[in-house]
């Protein structure tokens, strides 16, 4: 079926570029704002009570910062707070967040990179659906 020339194909297509496209900037969000703040705790080496740091102590400034350490956050749990609005990461929980989160801060031309790597494989293939479709039934023959 065809909607202002786009067949349902070619729209599934956008769909999943726009997805990927989401996904990116989403984890770059999440790399730069959450990995912020883990990468300044293992810097400084607050994994408990004792050695645990202000927000501001790491160069992390600002309620979005905050925000992202509130109770029901993936966070929350591995990141503590701790006394006079201290944090520190639970000692059981480092090695996963470094994992998760990286030692190295976000390129933003990486972000870049992977956008229009997106973008340009959401128009090859949408450009190129019907003849993609076409190889792939010939296979299935």
């Amino acid at each position: 079926m065809k909607l202002l020339g786009i067949s349902s194909g070619q729209t599934f297509v956008w769909c999943v570029a726009g997805g990927v496209l989401a996904a990116c900037v989403g984890t770059f969000y999440s790399k730069a704002i959450v990995g912020k703040i883990v990468r300044g705790l293992v810097k400084e080496e607050a994994f408990d009570e004792n050695s645990a740091k202000s927000l501001e102590d790491i160069g992390c400034k600002g309620p979005l910062y905050r925000f992202h350490l509130r109770k029901g956050t993936a966070q929350n749990g591995a990141i503590m707070q701790g006394a006079k609005g201290k944090y520190y990461i639970d000692s059981g929980k480092v090695d996963k967040l470094v994992a998760k989160y990286g030692t190295k801060e976000p390129s933003f031309a990486g972000l870049c990179a992977a956008l229009g790597v997106a973008c340009l494989a959401g128009v090859l293939f949408a450009v190129y659906y019907d003849d993609i479709v076409d190889i792939i039934g010939g296979l299935i023959d």
